[in-house]
């Protein structure tokens, strides 16, 4: 045999078998880069969809979840990063990628906005109906007798149903048309006066809540129509589309070379046979993963139990719900670890599941973070208070493993069998919490609706306050005990009333904390204080929470207006509490060191009242102490707080620290221990109250204070 033409068959069949190789690496690429695409696509339409649901379920019960709802935007981010890193280089994609971007900034900001108006419409939404159901109940009317009698008081119900009615079909039809009736209704009942003297403050409680509605409704309508209408999914539509256009057009050439090299060699027919095999598995896979991801939607990925979603979607009869809450939670994550805090949970789940027969498990849901959901049907025979013992009871005597190591919970448990069960038995949990006990049944007549009037007051106050520049700084005075001069102030936010009174920060700052106004009045206090600081020589301390420096806004007013006025900046103090926890928080950390950059100082405020994290002060270079008022005020009685002090003192030379503040310095004896002592400032009401004014430049100068 002529080995001649043998060879170049030999080497015509190996490049073949090569190029077959080559081919079939590069359409296993290409089929494994369209698998990862598809399965970023279908994430992303997943998430969104959650996170329409999540919507949909919070305006459906009126219940705030916005840790699930940033959650799905976390996902749907994290979503266009694997597509941005996927499609970095092809600039068919840039456009749309830049679109489903932009789509998802606006989505986040409407959501806030979302979360922000349906915590003020929420309860008022709630109480009308209750409040018109205890107005019938005071004024039941009978048969003919009481008609011809009581007309006014039956117009005067009319009106009342009438606007219940309103509200109910505005907020759950969605229709913005239906506000000017609504606000209608207002202006009669304003000129309307009740039948009775006795009904007045149920008159004017009533009105205020629909003022709430009609002032917010509108704008949380058109917020919630501009959310169902985001073109999120279309873009991405559009970029699917676009993605698979790419990638038939890659594989075109691919599948003719494919084609050739199998008409030519016979073994090509089988490897594309099996190929086939190949595919319709992956298929297969990507269809078993499909009906996961369906599972996933209603499911708790961590536990397995049904989530808040598949909650909304229960429709059977429910008597009483038992919401329960791990106390303290968060320190197992902060001691143990994120993966502690998981398996804790899943074995809570065991063991709760455990503790249930096979009808309650299945109506054991996960509807947050710790908070675990119990619904009781019509027909369990075990007393509720019962059944919640026995689970806390469990709970307690059962020890939880975390790598060996032993992991103890106690837990917390509201009850209700009043609807809304689920927001009821929540109002009940918290109410545990604030009175410590450990079960506590939701009670209309308990004060908890009471507290939830005062808090809508309260915003209701704040926003006011915020529409009429009456978010105001007082400042008191720090006396440098070296020069015996009122150098320095700290600014304290009030608000003033129309009436001429003032409220000081423990009265409204937890509300707006809840009501995520913090912010915009940290920002209206420093425009104020802005105006005093300009006309004075003196430096000026800031108290800010965590909150106050991950706020945006006021990040850049501080940045802009430290920048523009650097001799200002130099007199500003930044004061952080010292139970704020910055550490791990780069957000936080990097506005620190940006204010230092622009020349402001740092200081610890209320040093010596926690657990002081020391590390965490010489990492943050800070530059000032504030020594907690609770170690001052017992200078003159107390020597374990002079030896306190003293060590404080030592430390902060220790760490080179410019000055130490002494608060609360409220005589003149104290006074004289902090100066033996050698604190740098005092601060207190010997030395002066917060005042609306500074003290005129001329009276700066303080008498020096006598040493005996």
């Amino acid at each position: 045999m002529n080995r001649k033409p043998v060879l170049p068959l030999i080497l015509l069949g190996a490049l073949v078998l090569l190029s077959f190789i080559l081919t079939d690496w590069l359409v296993r690429e290409q089929a494994d880069r369209a698998n990862r695409l598809h399965n970023i696509f279908q994430q992303a339409r997943i998430h969104w969809l959650r996170l329409e649901k999540t919507l949909l379920a919070e305006n459906a019960t009126l219940y705030s979840n916005y840790g699930q709802s940033q959650l799905w935007l976390e996902q749907l981010r994290q979503d266009l990063t694997k597509l941005q890193a996927e499609l970095q280089d092809q600039s068919w994609a840039s456009q749309a990628l830049d679109q489903l971007v932009g789509d998802l900034e606006i989505t986040e900001e409407q959501i806030d906005y979302f979360h922000t108006q349906l915590a003020i419409i929420k309860n008022s939404t709630q109480h009308l109906p209750r409040l018109l159901s205890r107005y019938v109940s005071r004024h039941p009317h009978g048969g003919e007798t009481d008609v011809s009698r009581h007309q006014t008081e039956r117009q005067y119900l009319a009106m009342l149903a009438r606007a219940v009615s309103e509200v109910v079909l505005a907020k759950t039809s969605g229709d913005l048309d239906l506000a000017p009736s609504l606000k209608q209704i207002i202006d009669d009942m304003r000129q309307l006066s009740p039948p009775s003297a006795m009904d007045l403050s149920f008159h004017q409680i009533f009105l205020r809540h629909l003022e709430v509605i009609y002032r917010n409704l509108p704008g949380f309508l058109l917020t919630q129509d501009n959310l169902q209408n985001q073109p999120f999914l279309e873009h991405l539509d559009t970029l699917d589309t676009l993605a698979e256009q790419e990638q038939q057009s890659r594989l075109a050439w691919i599948t003719a070379l494919h084609g050739l090299l199998a008409g030519i060699f016979s073994l090509l027919l089988i490897y594309a046979g099996w190929l086939l095999v190949r595919m319709q598995r992956e298929n297969w896979r990507l269809e078993a993963a499909r009906e996961a991801l369906d599972i996933a939607v209603v499911s708790d990925t961590l536990t397995g139990l049904p989530n808040r979603l598949a909650w909304s979607q229960q429709t059977d009869e429910t008597r009483a719900v038992l919401l329960l809450n791990v106390d303290r939670f968060k320190h197992i994550n902060d001691f143990y670890g994120n993966a502690a805090g998981d398996q804790v949970l899943i074995q809570l789940t065991r063991l709760l599941i455990g503790q249930l027969d096979t009808t309650l498990s299945s109506r054991l849901y996960r509807v947050g973070g710790d908070d675990f959901a119990l619904r009781l049907p019509n027909n369990h025979p075990e007393p509720v208070m019962e059944l919640a013992k026995r689970l806390l009871f469990a709970i307690e005597h059962h020890v939880f493993l975390f790598e060996g190591r032993p992991v103890r919970l106690s837990a917390s448990i509201g009850i209700s069998e009043h609807e809304p069960l689920l927001e009821t038995a929540d109002l009940a949990l918290k109410s545990v919490k604030k009175k410590r006990r450990r079960i506590q049944v939701y009670q209309p007549d308990e004060g908890l609706e009471k507290a939830v009037e005062h808090n809508l007051h309260m915003v209701d106050v704040i926003l006011k306050a915020l529409e009429d520049d009456r978010i105001v700084p007082w400042f008191q005075p720090l006396l440098n005990n070296h020069t015996g001069r009122v150098d320095r102030y700290e600014c304290l936010m009030r608000i003033e009333m129309p009436d001429g009174s003032v409220l000081t920060p423990w009265r409204f700052l937890p509300v707006a904390q809840e009501a995520r106004l913090q912010g915009e009045m940290s920002r209206a206090l420093f425009r104020q204080a802005l105006r005093h600081m300009q006309k004075s020589s003196a430096g000026f301390s800031l108290n800010l929470s965590m909150s106050d420096m991950e706020d945006e806004a006021l990040v850049q007013l501080f940045s802009e207006t430290f920048s523009q006025k650097p001799a200002l900046a130099r007199r500003i103090t930044i004061e952080i509490l010292e139970t704020e926890d910055v550490q791990d928080n780069q957000s936080v950390e990097h506005f620190l060191q940006h204010m230092r950059d622009l020349g402001c100082t740092l200081a610890i405020d209320d040093f010596g009242s926690g657990y002081s994290n020391l590390s965490q002060l010489l990492r943050l270079g800070v530059d000032q102490l504030k020594i907690d008022a609770s170690l001052i005020r017992n200078l003159d009685s107390s020597p374990q707080s002079q030896a306190t002090v003293r060590a404080i003192l030592e430390f902060a030379r220790a760490a080179q620290v410019k000055a130490v503040v002494a608060e609360h310095v409220s005589s003149h004896q104290i006074q004289r221990i902090v100066q033996e002592l050698g604190i740098d400032y005092s601060q207190g009401f010997w030395i002066g109250k917060p005042e609306p004014e500074l003290l005129p430049e001329e009276l700066l100068q303080a008498e020096k204070l006598p040493s005996d």
